[in-house]
């Protein structure tokens, strides 16, 4: 089949079939009219702008010596009828309307400016008006007269210190030494690309406005702006405010924040408000913390985005009302995030979301009242580490007392290492987080996982601390600590067994009997709070199934193990 391609910007009428190659006739006709409603729709949105702007071409140069050159280019600007609006005396009352005109600039080089100012500070506007007057021009009933024939507008250039006035273009805008013309770029073109560094207030002429820095971006009037399109985006790394003009609002919003990341808007004007088209802070990247703002439109929170260790908390508070408004929070880093809020996971009401390591997210939705966890997947593993006493124990995290720390600041989500065994691993929770001794409950153990008396711990942050166990942490009874709040058969658990602490020698590990009566290797998860789960072996140890089928008990063995918890949605 030929393929057939046709302008697809409007849907018009079917054409009537015509002879001959009636197909390659409906498509010529059909584009015809096609384009012809494309032109006019985009003819009717730059002559209803009631400012005089740059159409096309006009690309400014400074020529030789003090001059200016331009290339050819088209503008439109405007000029003034009088109608007659009383006759009930002669002449009549008469009021005056602006009429559009599209004025050709041909090309020129090294037009002087004898008027502008060369004292480096004072801006210069280089300006085109219509001569709406002369002798070949119709005067258009400004006054007595007659209408001269006219076959192409023509137009006056002109270059001093005096803003331009409703009737004139200006075209260029620059500073001189008297030498050397330095341009500003603030002349006034359509669907004009403006990179913004300061407070700035939107001209109805802007398409698409960048800005980079921390200030205020002030939009015109929904009125004035009628029909007309803007794009909005941050290109650097601070905090772009929009604000309408008075009282007016974004939808309900006094004010809009794009923040750092590529943040986007569109906005259009009806002529009363400013609608939202679309809503592009899809991810904002953090190194620190994050406090969540009904002004902002995140879809996603990196926190932290760097390999920077610590807590880093996202506090969504001030959304929690904000019905409908939704966001996810993802840990992007090697640091532990906490999501602070009045969030809702399967009927636990929560006052924190923990996202323990790297890819960890929650996506919640506001009800109104409650932040809801729509998607989540958080898990935490105690990693591998080693014990050799398997009977009625509970076998948990390994955790592990400190003293001497250097400055005692909460060492919570910080990364450390045990300087002789070269054990790694996360803190979660540290009980002393403004003193110099406590316990670690730690979490992701890379090593043996056994803590020695006097050996040093340091820290992402550079702090330091020692191990105070006496001998060691190997066999200590522990809980498996999540600091959720979340009940126990909301989440999923799993513990493992290896010879040596790697993937490759797991074995399965089971709960029942061995032998004769009386002689049960158990292990059950105990539920302890909401935030704690037990688990507790038998008095004779753990059933397990080794490589080669056969069970036995694991009692005394030199074993490592891992336990998981995870929370999904």
């Amino acid at each position: 089949m030929e393929t057939r391609y046709h302008n697809p910007i409007l849907n018009v009428s079917e054409v009537p079939e015509a002879v001959g190659d009636r197909y390659n006739g409906q498509d010529l006709i059909r584009d015809f009219w096609n384009q012809r409603e494309y032109s006019g729709q985009i003819s009717q949105d730059l002559l209803n702008t009631t400012s005089s702007i740059i159409i096309s071409g006009l690309t400014v140069s400074q020529g030789a010596g003090h001059t200016l050159s331009w290339t050819a280019g088209r503008v439109k600007a405007s000029f003034e009828v009088k109608t007659p609006t009383d006759w009930t005396a002669l002449p009549p009352a008469m009021t005056a309307h602006d009429i559009p005109i599209i004025i050709d600039i041909a090309l020129a080089t090294d037009q002087a400016i004898a008027s502008a100012d060369t004292g480096g500070v004072n801006v210069n506007y280089a300006k085109f008006s219509y001569n709406q007057s002369s002798t070949s021009t119709r005067q258009r009933a400004v006054a007595a007269g007659t209408y001269d024939s006219e076959i192409e507008p023509t137009y006056t250039f002109s270059c001093d210190t005096t803003p331009p006035t409703a009737y004139e273009v200006a075209f260029a805008t620059f500073t001189s030494d008297g030498a050397t013309l330095t341009f500003t770029n603030d002349e006034p073109r359509w669907n004009k690309v403006k990179a913004v560094t300061t407070t700035y207030t939107v001209k109805l002429y802007d398409k698409y406005i960048s800005g980079s820095g921390t200030f205020a971006i002030t939009m015109p009037t929904a009125a004035s702006a009628k029909g007309l399109t803007f794009y909005l985006e941050n290109i650097g790394t601070g905090i772009l405010t929009l604000t309408p003009d008075g009282a007016e609002t974004f939808e309900g919003l006094a004010s809009i924040a794009l923040n750092l990341n590529q943040s986007k808007i569109i906005l259009y004007s009806n002529g009363t408000t400013y609608r939202i088209l679309n809503k592009l802070n899809k991810t904002y990247s953090v190194i620190t913390d994050y406090t969540a703002a009904t002004t902002d439109f995140i879809e996603t929170v990196l926190i932290p985005h760097s390999a920077t260790t610590g807590l880093f908390t996202g506090t969504l508070t001030a959304i929690n009302t904000q019905t409908n408004r939704e966001i996810r929070v993802q840990n992007n880093g090697d640091g532990l995030t906490k999501v602070v809020g009045n969030i809702k996971y399967k009927g636990n009401v929560l006052t924190q979301f923990y996202l323990y390591l790297d890819g960890d997210y929650v996506d919640l939705k506001s009800d109104g009242t409650y932040l809801n966890v729509e998607h989540c997947y958080s898990h935490i593993e105690s990693g591998w580490y080693n014990r050799s006493d398997w009977s009625n124990v509970h076998v948990g995290f390994s955790n592990f007392v400190y003293d001497n720390q250097s400055d005692s600041t909460d060492l919570t989500g910080q990364h450390g290492q045990e300087a002789t065994s070269l054990n790694n691993f996360i803190v979660l929770a540290d009980s002393a987080p403004t003193g110099n001794a406590g316990t670690l409950t730690i979490y992701s153990v890379d090593g043996t996982g056994i803590f020695t008396d006097g050996r040093q711990i340091t820290f992402g942050n550079g702090k330091t601390c020692d191990v105070n166990e006496g001998t060691t942490n190997k066999n200590d009874d522990n809980n498996i600590t999540h600091n959720m709040g979340i009940s126990m058969k909301d989440c999923l658990y799993n513990f493992l067994v290896s010879t040596d602490g790697s993937e490759a020698n797991i074995m399965g590990v089971y709960s029942g009997s061995l032998g004769s009566s009386g002689n049960d290797v158990s292990y059950g998860w105990i539920g302890i709070d909401t935030n704690n789960i037990k688990l507790q072996s038998a008095t004779n140890g753990i059933g397990m199934v080794q490589d080669s089928g056969v069970s036995a008990a694991l009692v005394a063995q030199d074993y490592y193990v891992n336990v998981k918890i995870e929370i999904s949605a």
